[in-house]
């Protein structure tokens, strides 16, 4: 829909919408902005309708009534990757890395790469390691990869990376590696 000079405050007073973002995405990025594809609804509608009606860019993610983030974007190491090829699912996952601006933020960059690093070193444990090792770094792989975890897409595309080409995974934790420290200084 058309820009609107007074923002997007339908939702502004639905909890459900403070529930998805941190802080800075929640504050500084979304603010009273809410891209849609379709007309915008009313006012006074509720959250699955205007869901139905608008098309948002911006996904809901903790329930099954909107797309499972991880159909719209994936990662490549730390940098998030539209997944979908086609339609309006790649519009979505291009728009959501843009608008909250994903894939050039230092601070996520260098969260994602400190979840990897811990992957990396579980993932080596769980071949590895002796058996009190294999079962800690089981452990630690499932609460990396729970749905409530921090970057949790991110900490799946790179086990399953892992468990398909171990060789690409550490290539592209080595890449991790240099571009926060390039970052970091």
């Amino acid at each position: 829909g058309d820009a609107n000079d007074s923002g997007y405050y339908w939702l502004a007073y639905e909890p459900l919408n403070y529930l998805t973002s941190c802080k800075t995405c929640n504050s500084n990025r979304k603010r009273d902005y809410f891209p849609v594809a379709m007309e915008r609804g009313p006012a006074h509608a509720t959250a699955v309708d205007l869901l139905a009606q608008e098309r948002p860019y911006l996904i809901y993610p903790l329930t099954t009534m909107d797309d499972d983030p991880e159909k719209v974007i994936e990662f490549q190491g730390i940098v998030p990757v539209v997944k979908a090829t086609r339609g309006f699912r790649r519009k979505r996952g291009q728009v959501i890395i843009d608008f909250f601006e994903l894939a050039t933020r230092d601070d996520l960059a260098y969260e994602r790469f400190l979840i990897l690093d811990n992957l990396i070193n579980n993932l080596e444990n769980l071949h590895n390691g002796n058996e009190q090792q294999r079962q800690r770094a089981k452990q630690r792989l499932a609460e990396r990869t729970a749905d409530d975890a921090e970057h949790a897409n991110c900490a799946r595309s790179f086990v399953r990376l892992f468990q398909q080409d171990a060789r690409r995974a550490y290539d592209l934790y080595a890449a991790a590696a240099g571009i926060v420290q390039e970052h970091r200084g």
